[in-house]
């Protein structure tokens, strides 16, 4: 029965697939992660539960789009009178044969190494039978060739990039509108389409201005990632797909370098040692450095596999999450380290500039000087040492492309 009106605000009983914040406020959330629009508005830090909801953590993993950059809004990227862009099948890449793009287009955006001979043919009988009707992962993987062709061509560029934000929306809209829950029938749709949004953002954060620029955003859409994670893991590994990836996961990596080491038992000491902090945020903080010296030892310092990227984004605590948001300077070292390790993960055309987009904008952030804690940081990300290392030289990775581009 619902409750009488007696002169007090609107009353909303509580969601069961609102965030937390909305939760605890009982008010009603619109859904659209990574941040709803009231914690947007509030300027708060929107943490979903995984397990929230018909589909756990997937309507999640999509995400907002990025924020425009200002060449990319001039050309009509949200005008209605844009038309919309077909998905692989009119693709410019091989479109003699739809099983032909689709191998090409995952193996240029999502396999990228690794995956040869019998694997290859493992994804491609699996997908074959349902990638026709998966709009949503058409469109997903025509943004991710759309944005590598932003990244890479001279000619064009600019218009590859709105391309991939239409794709991106539309991918998010339907994929929204068409997952109610996880089954043996679309596990491997919703596992690949979830990744291509982890590479979206990775992507489209390297060629987007300063102004627009957030690694928060993508921060959160890691965060966020570890729910489809979780409720993907049960088919993943019952899959005839599981022995190859162990395989890959577990050859060795370059050994756990003795710098590396010495660097972040110095940050842990400095973390543990900093005087005129209050008992909730050095806990925080404390946390937040042992989830993170966990997972640099569980990966050996060298970032290789899906579940690396987002484990220590998506592990931390929501309070470490605001510390960050607010700018916290410990948090923010414990951030650029974490870039550090990113940076050192083989090489990927989604993830070339990233982390050192991210850690030199979070370099700028700090309000004291850190110079000696982020001396290995910014040898291993190629930095200026200090407080004023700037973005701009990293632009250095695709001038033709940027200036194609308009910046």
């Amino acid at each position: 029965m619902p409750r009488p009106n007696l002169g007090m605000k609107t009353f909303h009983s509580k969601s069961r697939n609102g965030c937390k914040r909305c939760k605890e406020r009982r008010v009603k959330c619109n859904l659209q992660g990574p941040v709803c629009s009231n914690c947007s508005r509030r300027s708060e830090v929107c943490e979903f539960s995984a397990t929230s909801g018909t589909s756990p953590g997937l309507p999640l993993v999509t995400g907002s789009p990025v924020r425009l950059n200002p060449t990319a809004r001039s050309v009509g990227l949200l005008r209605r009178d844009v038309s919309v862009p077909s998905p692989l099948r009119a693709h410019p890449v091989l479109v003699d044969s739809f099983e032909i793009v689709m191998s090409s287009c995952l193996r240029q955006t999502i396999w990228i190494h690794g995956i040869i001979g019998n694997e290859t043919n493992l994804w491609r009988d699996v997908l074959s039978p349902h990638m026709a009707e998966c709009y949503y992962l058409q469109h997903g993987l025509s943004s991710l060739l759309s944005l590598h062709e932003a990244l890479k061509c001279r000619h064009g560029a600019a218009q590859a990039q709105t391309t991939a934000y239409q794709h991106h929306l539309i991918a998010s809209r339907l994929f929204r509108n068409s997952i109610n829950m996880i089954n043996e029938r679309n596990w491997v749709t919703v596992l690949l389409f979830s990744i291509s949004v982890i590479v979206f953002h990775f992507g489209s954060h390297q060629i987007c201005s300063d102004d627009t620029f957030d690694y928060m955003e993508t921060f959160h859409v890691l965060r966020m990632s570890l729910g489809a994670v979780r409720a993907l893991s049960p088919f993943l590994s019952k899959s005839h797909f599981w022995p190859h990836i162990r395989f890959r996961v577990e050859q060795a990596p370059r050994p756990f370098d003795h710098e590396a080491q010495l660097a972040i038992e110095e940050l842990g000491s400095l973390v543990a040692s900093l005087p005129d902090v209050t008992c909730d945020n050095r806990n925080v903080q404390m946390r937040g450095f042992e989830g993170f010296k966990t997972w640099a030892y569980n990966c050996a310092s060298c970032p290789r596999a899906w579940k690396h990227y987002i484990e220590w984004p998506g592990t931390v605590s929501s309070a470490f999450v605001q510390l960050l948001s607010e700018g916290d300077d410990i948090a923010t070292l414990i951030l650029i380290y974490w870039c550090a390790f990113m940076h050192r993960s083989p090489s990927r055309w989604f993830l070339e500039s990233w982390p050192r987009r991210t850690a030199a904008s979070a370099m700028r952030k700090l309000t004291e000087n850190w110079t000696e804690i982020l001396t290995w940081p910014a040898s291993v990300l190629l930095l200026p040492n200090g407080n004023d290392a700037s973005s701009g030289e990293l632009f250095d990775y695709w001038p033709d492309t940027l200036q194609a581009i308009g910046f």
